[in-house]
């Protein structure tokens, strides 16, 4: 979906209007404390985590409404609150 770029810090997706931050190399799970992840690890069989940077709300519920469509996860918004992919 849209133009993906990969750089050498975070890769660049733009759909439509929206210019986005991606990094997916898991990283930002070494900054959750294991008491954090535990239930998430209980509950998926595997953990993949994606930072995404964006600059409009909007933007980034448009691009995941589309990005994780059919697939079970959550999203964290850095505010300690977790959404079910289903509500995008």
């Amino acid at each position: 979906m849209g133009e993906y770029v990969e750089r050498e810090f975070f890769d660049t997706l733009t759909f439509g209007d929206c210019v986005l931050g991606v990094d997916a190399s898991n990283d930002v799970l070494a900054e959750f404390e294991e008491s954090e992840i535990a239930p998430l690890r209980t509950r998926f069989r595997s953990l993949s985590a994606v930072v995404v940077e964006h600059s409009s709300e909007e933007c980034v519920r448009t691009v995941l409404h589309h990005a994780v469509r059919g697939l079970d996860g959550v999203v964290d918004d850095n505010f300690g609150n977790l959404s079910e992919f289903s509500e995008y």
